[in-house]
């Protein structure tokens, strides 16, 4: 460090504040390098990832399971860092992965032992950690950045923003770093809970809480459907969650905030099931509540029975072709009307935040403000559930810490 002033100071001790340490250390060396986190400790929330085993990275990294204002850009920041480059990145870090369908895992199976070892990565290559310290500006002095905390002032002649969104407020997590892109005249996105549940209060019947069934959830908006995916739904009282779920809310989250009706349709039915198969192959003349019972949890069959006008004592010689195809298409297209969404404490990120335009996507470098460099939540891009987010928050960091100690010039 020479007369105070670091080479590179990072603002936050996350996922991306972690890669780009690690990166910028490993180009430069002698570069000096500052992380300041206003928590006692790196990574609070990436130690709480993946329910706690922290998947951070996926087999299939194919754009497609990421939602940006330009997805283009999106695209060329995640091909800049492979899964051969992310595992080589994280072997070299002391990170022993194992995969598990197509999602890859510390083999400690947590996410703390993941955190410490990049830390003190980070750390042994000669990082200099200010914890418990909060930023509250960034101004540009000179040549140089002068960033301002509750109790003093840093200088730097780059500084790379990593202090990710809003999701998980319990972490810290407090958009700190939008305040400060805007207050370089930069024009944020709205940032909005994404890998969320979704409300839906009085849609269904209050038994169905707790329960957990296969199925694919349709969001639809003005007669299209916007996104869809497939796997365990779970109900919960006054909203619905699962994987696929959070995996299509930030689409639907988007769409109620603009004042749009959002409309859930749940196909409940085995993908590519044939009601009349089914039926036929039924050798006795059983109750139709029974013969649910392989098909629905036995809570929920009272309640569609009755949506389709059906006794629970019905048999199958009972009811008419017409009373069975209503049941079956109330199954296959049970539509619930979105009633709103949970707040960011249920959240695993946010959706929105600067546009990847402003931007140079190859660096991390904002084109309007030379030596200052954006990272991970900070960023309008998302992606579903399996290890996406912290791929895309490593991927960026790298990019930032390699720019910033002036390797991807070398």
């Amino acid at each position: 460090m020479k007369d105070d002033i670091f080479d590179i100071i990072i603002i936050g001790g996350g996922a991306a504040g972690l890669a780009s340490a690690i990166s910028a250390k490993k180009t430069a060396p002698q570069k000096s390098v500052l992380v300041i986190e206003q928590n006692p400790l790196s990574g609070k929330k990436l130690s709480r990832t993946g329910n706690g085993r922290c998947n951070f990275t996926n087999k299939d990294l194919s754009i497609e399971h990421y939602h940006s204002s330009d997805i283009k850009s999106a695209e060329e920041i995640i091909r800049s860092f492979t899964l051969e480059a992310s595992l080589k990145f994280f072997s070299e870090a002391g990170i022993v992965p194992y995969e598990r369908n197509g999602c890859f895992y510390p083999y400690s199976g947590e996410a703390k032992s993941f955190r410490d070892v990049l830390f003190l990565n980070a750390k042994e290559s000669g990082v200099i950690f200010s914890f418990e310290e909060k930023v509250v500006s960034l101004e540009k002095e000179g040549t140089h950045f002068r960033v301002y905390t509750k109790t003093g002032a840093h200088l730097a002649d780059n500084i790379i923003l990593s202090t990710g969104g809003l999701a998980a407020p319990d972490t810290g997590a407090s958009g700190d770093g939008y305040e400060i892109l805007s207050s370089l005249g930069l024009s944020v996105k709205k940032p909005l809970p994404a890998l969320s549940p979704l409300q839906c209060e009085g849609g269904f019947s209050e038994d169905f809480a707790g329960i957990r069934v296969y199925g694919r959830i349709n969001v639809a908006c003005n007669g299209a459907v916007v996104a869809t995916d497939f796997g365990e739904l779970q109900f919960n009282k006054g909203n619905i969650s699962g994987i696929p779920v959070l995996n299509v809310s930030s689409a639907a989250v988007r769409l109620f905030d603009e004042g749009e009706r959002v409309r859930l349709d749940l196909n409940l039915l085995p993908e590519g099931f044939d009601p009349s198969v089914f039926l036929s192959d039924l050798k006795y003349d059983v109750r139709i509540k029974d013969a649910l019972l392989s098909i629905l949890n036995y809570k929920m069959i009272p309640y569609f029975l009755k949506k389709a006008g059906i006794s629970l004592s019905d048999r199958l010689s009972d009811l008419s072709k017409k009373k069975l195809s209503l049941l079956f298409d109330i199954l296959s297209c049970f539509s619930l009307d979105m009633t709103g969404f949970s707040g960011y404490e249920k959240a695993q990120t946010n959706s929105g935040g600067l546009s990847l335009s402003s931007i140079d996507p190859h660096t991390m470098e904002l084109h309007n403000v030379p030596g200052v460099f954006v990272t991970g939540e900070l960023l309008d891009c998302d992606g579903i559930c399996g290890g996406y987010n912290l791929h895309f928050a490593f991927a960026t960091g790298r990019l930032a810490g390699l720019s910033a100690a002036g390797g991807l010039n070398a």
